[in-house]
């Protein structure tokens, strides 16, 4: 039985390439510290996470048919869950990045 790795686990395990040995991470990524490489998921997270608080705050007004109160609570359970999921990859790849000794 195998298992699904996600790509923080892959980077960690993978053996360096030998022709992007002597690179830096600006050379390979356009940026100069491996965080900054998987900075978009952090803002991703938060900008999700805004969205969140908006969808709740239209599904909580008053003034709204049921309909749109509806989709409004949908939007912020997908944009809750797709945080949480940002959030969780962010946290894992900056750790592998530590582990790795990039950081």
């Amino acid at each position: 039985m195998t298992t699904k790795k996600n790509a923080a686990q892959v980077a960690v395990m993978a053996e360096p390439c030998q022709k992007l040995a002597h690179m830096d991470c600006s050379a390979v990524f356009g940026v100069k510290w491996p965080e900054d490489v998987i900075a978009p998921t952090r803002t991703a997270a938060d900008a999700l996470d805004w969205m969140e608080k908006l969808f709740l705050t239209i599904a909580d007004d008053d003034g709204g048919t049921v309909r749109i109160r509806t989709l409004a609570r949908m939007g912020a359970y997908l944009a809750a869950d797709m945080a949480n999921l940002a959030d969780c990859s962010h946290g894992e790849m900056l750790q592998a990045i530590k582990e790795g000794g990039a950081a």
